[in-house]
């Protein structure tokens, strides 16, 4: 597959996961405290799948001469997660705590709160 091909695939993929209009879009870390723990961990699964597949993603596409600092980020987390999966409690447990910590951030995105306590734990 030619890299230009690897290109339009992950361009096309990042289209479509993008197009769907979403409440989690929008979760803030203020938002967090009223979900149920079920739907908590679900939420956190599903990020960690997405940093999986786009650490995949831009593997597959971009030469490693070519990689933007945040490639290479999201590449390290992909890699981090790949070496050492975490149980679902762990991730949980780990994100929590990291919010917890945090509570100036709150504000912020979900998503990035996850990939900021994920980040946080492989640096160990």
């Amino acid at each position: 597959m030619s890299q230009t091909e690897r290109g339009f695939i992950v361009a096309v993929a990042l289209l479509v996961g993008t197009a769907v209009p979403s409440r989690a879009a929008a979760l803030t870390g203020n938002d967090w405290w009223a979900y149920p723990e079920g739907w908590k961990l679900a939420y956190i699964e599903g990020v960690v799948d997405a940093h999986l597949g786009i650490g995949l993603a831009i593997r597959a596409a971009i030469p490693v001469g070519e990689l933007s600092v945040s490639d290479k980020t999201l590449m390290e987390l992909s890699k981090c997660l790949e070496r050492a999966p975490r149980p679902s409690g762990q991730l949980r447990a780990t994100v929590e705590k990291y919010i917890k910590d945090h509570s100036g951030e709150w504000q912020n995105n979900m998503g990035g709160l996850v990939f900021n306590a994920l980040e946080a734990e492989c640096k160990k």
